[in-house]
């Protein structure tokens, strides 16, 4: 008769490293972009907001020296630049878990600071949330 293999012992804890890996950086999320995928997974692309960042200026030169910049030569953007910084891939569980923890910093936010500022007082700090559905979350 073949023996039965024993189920192994489940260990009483496990100890988790944090390693930075090499893209490791701090980025500011003023909004996210995404939406759901063909295979159920959740996009949701991070992105700062900023002015945008002259791509020529041109500048007088007067008896020798720069002068001051001439704006109407100025080359540039017009529009607000959100600017992706990381597209964060979740399955559904790793969402509920990502928003329980959320929830939990809020509360913790709460128990600490006081009450949460209302959305038309947080001004700059209003998160933007759209859908690449279309549909705007705020």
């Amino acid at each position: 008769m073949p023996k039965v293999p024993k189920k192994p012992k489940m260990p009483k804890e496990i100890e988790f490293d944090y390693i930075k890996s090499n893209f490791f950086r701090v980025i500011r999320a003023d909004g996210a972009f995404g939406g759901l995928a063909p295979n159920g997974a959740i996009h949701m692309g991070i992105y700062s907001e900023r002015q945008p960042i002259p791509q020529k200026v041109v500048h007088a030169v007067q008896d020798g020296q720069l002068g001051p910049e001439l704006l109407d030569k100025r080359q540039g953007r017009k529009a607000v630049i959100r600017e992706m910084e990381v597209d964060v891939v979740l399955d559904i569980g790793q969402a509920i878990g990502l928003r329980q923890w959320l929830d939990d910093k809020i509360d913790q936010y709460k128990r600490h600071v006081g009450s949460l500022p209302t959305i038309p007082d947080m001004g700059a700090a209003k998160m933007n949330i759209s859908d690449s559905d279309g549909e705007d979350k705020k």
